[in-house]
């Protein structure tokens, strides 16, 4: 019977502990679930009992403490609780859409239910039997008070407040630096965009400019699609296998390919090969591609631009009658369809390399679709934006504003800085422009090549158009720093026949594209066919005034007789 007798409490703990039901319950946004719970901390060394209010953010684990009360028995009400949301959390992350507590204790108050139904917050009650949802905040109270322990024996003078702020930056900075297990390679692209470089973050090492090889930005395509609008067809070639047509690696490097390749290559594994063409992976890859296309559009009659070194054209007599732009192996062809000579290029071309996709007239270049219509050519994205996805940003990300490039202390001085960086950007695409159109550039004097383009700066600032508009710039006033900027201005009146006109602030399109809210102008621009006028008013009248007198946006001063506006 000994033998037999089993006891039912050993049995009971012979049994597998069930684990926790876990929870389905997905992450909610970050700063949409907050959680809030009071934590308490004695102070060995100042013999202080010390309550302290904790919030956290489910989606982040971010957490922001105070200390609220010291004293045995003192205990915080839920007036102190509701005192503390917007003073320390509501302020910097804004209202919350809900939020989690445990209602006994602290938290037992109708000030904070009258709190929520005005901010428009939904209060989750926790019940006791669901006291797992508000674990985060328990956790973050219990590791709180376990760093302050640790702190104090480090440091036995540290005051509880310190104590406090310590411990909730170490979590702080812990959790915002956590492994991202749903990570994505366009998310580390995206994060590359978004820093700051240091003012020396553009110089290269010692032998970069000999690896890098260029590359078209989207700009030129859009000159070459303008001259191709007025002259004829455009094609859009694609090569495969580029780096593989390249010509002859000029340089003695030896390697052992992989396994597969010698196999291929009929060749005994880890033989030491030579290689002949520069492959996918190799540094100098891209140049030695960017070269073998060089010299062999070169070869056939074409010429390389100054103003950029990925676009090529092919001119009689000085008269454009082809374009080439490349973007590493996408190529924009702009030609004459008739012209037999140019089309005899396109052949040699074709020739020359194995092409994939030969499109013409409707395609998609550098991400851009591109379609002939008969005003000349659409550009538009609309795969591109059909896969954007919603990125959840959070309100503590910092504002970038890239209207200016300095800090500027007054309207006068922006307006001023942007019309000189306007002009900078100018003065490239008549530089550019009067390469393409005419030809026989001096790179010496680019002045004299840019003053064959005719140029424009509008502006609506009164202020920066009364100091151009005068014969001669005198730095005079408050702002003598902004005189001395505009000086660039008046030398390239001067200079390149810089014209400068004013507007008003309703006609301006660019107030669209650097002001929040300002959308009436880039609608106006849709409306009209994408046609844009240069309001002329001789009385300089404001966008408010011409309202009130029932002028149109963009009426001159023929609409102004007839009451007509026509663009």
């Amino acid at each position: 019977m000994a033998e037999e007798f089993k006891c039912s409490i050993c049995e009971e703990r012979r049994r597998v502990v069930p684990r926790h039901v876990a929870s389905l319950e997905p992450l909610p946004p970050k700063f949409h679930t907050i959680v809030t719970d009071v934590g308490h901390w004695y102070h060995p060394g100042l013999k202080d009992h010390c309550q302290f209010l904790v919030v956290t953010d489910e989606g982040s684990r971010f957490r922001v403490a105070k200390i609220v009360f010291k004293g045995p028995k003192q205990q915080p009400s839920g007036a102190t609780c509701v005192q503390f949301l917007p003073e320390n959390w509501c302020q910097i992350f804004g209202n919350s859409r809900t939020l989690h507590l445990d209602p006994a204790g602290n938290f037992r108050s109708q000030a904070i239910q009258d709190y929520c139904d005005r901010h428009e917050v939904f209060l989750d009650m926790v019940p006791g039997e669901a006291h797992w949802k508000i674990c985060v905040c328990e956790q973050a109270v219990q590791g709180l008070k376990m760093v302050m322990d640790k702190l104090y024996s480090a440091e036995e003078t540290i005051s509880a407040e310190e104590a406090l702020a310590t411990a909730v930056r170490v979590f702080n900075q812990r959790d915002w630096s956590r492994p991202v297990f749903d990570y994505q390679p366009g998310e580390l692209v995206f994060y590359w965009r978004q820093q700051t470089g240091f003012p020396e973050g553009d110089r290269c090492d010692v032998g970069a400019g000999k690896r890098a090889a260029p590359t078209a930005p989207p700009e030129d395509s859009d000159e070459e699609l303008i001259l191709d609008a007025g002259t004829g067809q455009s094609f859009k070639g694609d090569v495969s296998g580029a780096f593989l047509q390249e010509r002859e690696y000029p340089d003695v490097l030896h390697c052992v390919p992989c396994d597969e390749i010698c196999d291929q290559m009929q060749v005994p594994r880890g033989s030491v090969t030579r290689l002949r063409r520069a492959c996918y992976g190799l540094v100098d890859a891209p140049l030695e591609w960017y070269r073998s296309v060089s010299e062999f559009l070169e070869s056939i009659g074409l010429e390389r631009t100054w103003s950029d070194a990925c676009t090529w054209v092919w001119r009689m007599e000085g008269e454009l009658r082809g374009m080439v732009s490349g973007h590493v192996d996408d190529f924009l062809f702009g030609g004459e369809d008739r012209d037999k000579q140019w089309q005899g290029i396109i052949h040699k071309i074709q020739q020359r390399f194995q092409w994939g996709d030969w499109e013409k007239d409707s395609f998609i270049q550098c991400g851009v679709k591109v379609d002939k219509v008969e005003e000349g050519y659409l550009l538009s994205q609309p795969q591109f934006v059909d896969g954007l996805k919603e990125i959840n940003l959070n309100a503590t990300r910092r504002r970038q504003r890239e209207s200016v490039d300095r800090v500027c202390h007054s309207p006068g001085a922006a307006e001023a800085l942007a019309a000189v960086n306007g002009e900078d950007t100018l003065y490239y695409a008549r530089y550019q422009w009067s390469e393409l159109e005419y030809g026989n550039v001096d790179v010496r004097d680019a002045q004299g090549c840019v003053s064959r383009v005719p140029g424009c700066v509008v502006t609506d600032s009164r202020n920066v158009y009364d100091k151009l508009n005068n014969e001669v710039l005198v730095v005079k006033g408050a702002e003598k720093r902004t005189d001395l900027e505009l000086l660039g201005l008046k030398e390239a009146q001067a200079a390149t026949g810089l014209s400068i006109r004013w507007v008003h602030s309703e006609a301006q399109l660019a107030n669209s594209l650097t002001k929040v809210g300002n959308c009436r102008e880039l609608e106006l621009h849709y409306k009209t066919g994408h046609q844009r006028r240069i309001v002329e008013d001789d009385q300089m009248r404001s966008a408010r005034k011409r309202k009130q007198e029932g002028m149109a946006p963009l009426a001159g001063l023929e609409e102004e007789k007839t009451g007509e506006c026509v663009v």
